[in-house]
């Protein structure tokens, strides 16, 4: 069985700050990394992992494959300028971006990154599902994102961890806003008022849902949309039930 996790890169306007012990978006959303960071300096690489180590960020392909050893993904992460005992930081063995990735439509807009070792849940990281491809998504369904982007359009990011809601739209809605450019791996939320979206830095954060007999679920990744929060433009994520074949096909 492998492990998926999310670098959770995101905050929000309207949000609310979410403490280690009362977030469940981050630490429900499990198959999930809290932090990404990149490092000045490369640190000395460890052995090839077996396969069972992954997470999901969106990533896009022109990362340099050679700079992979200047990458730490962290779970558990709180604060962004402080480390903690609660922390745990992984290496990055390799990045599997989509191979039908469109960066002008950013259709596909999705990555495996393969860590160092397997991911051990704890207090501050519990696993989420991966839903099947035959999840329903309601509209209408309020999901949580995470994470430390910008508070609004063309703010500063936060340095502590933000949670907020956001409600599911319909495919037919969204397209309507987005003139026709939401394709079927893409899942749309927000508000039809905006105030609560994702922002600036917050590519790659977790969408997940909480279904009423308790489990969470991954069903979106912060992709794209047109500034933050603004109304009747709603935050684009990629859809996860149109990448789970893709995944599995990865990392069997």
């Amino acid at each position: 069985m492998f492990s998926l996790c999310l670098p959770l890169l995101l905050l929000l306007p309207l949000s609310q700050t979410a403490p280690p012990s009362d977030a469940p978006p981050t630490q429900h959303c499990a198959r999930c990394c809290d932090h990404l960071e990149y490092q000045s300096s490369p640190p000395e690489g460890g052995d090839t992992p077996p396969a069972g180590k992954y997470i999901v960020p969106e990533i896009r392909p022109y990362i340099n494959m050679t700079i992979l050893k200047v990458w730490t993904v962290y779970l558990g992460k709180f604060l962004l300028n402080r480390s903690s005992r609660n922390e745990q930081p992984f290496k990055v063995q390799a990045i599997v971006s989509h191979h039908y990735y469109d960066e002008e439509s950013h259709d596909y807009d999705l990555a495996l990154l393969q860590l160092d070792r397997p991911v051990a849940p704890s207090t501050l990281a519990q696993p989420a599902c991966l839903p099947a491809r035959t999840h329903h998504l309601q509209p209408g369904f309020k999901c949580w994102v995470t994470g430390w982007g910008s508070a609004g359009e063309g703010g500063p990011s936060s340095n502590v961890l933000q949670k907020v809601d956001v409600s599911l739209i319909t495919q037919d809605i969204c397209n309507q806003s987005y003139r026709y450019k939401i394709s079927p791996r893409m899942l749309c939320a927000g508000y039809p008022d905006g105030k609560k979206d994702a922002c600036q830095g917050d590519s790659g954060g977790p969408l997940v849902c909480k279904e009423p007999n308790g489990r969470w679920f991954l069903v979106g990744v912060v992709s794209w949309g047109i500034g933050c929060g603004r109304p009747n433009f709603y935050g684009v994520y990629t859809r996860i039930t149109k990448m789970v074949d893709w995944i599995d096909e990865v990392t069997s």
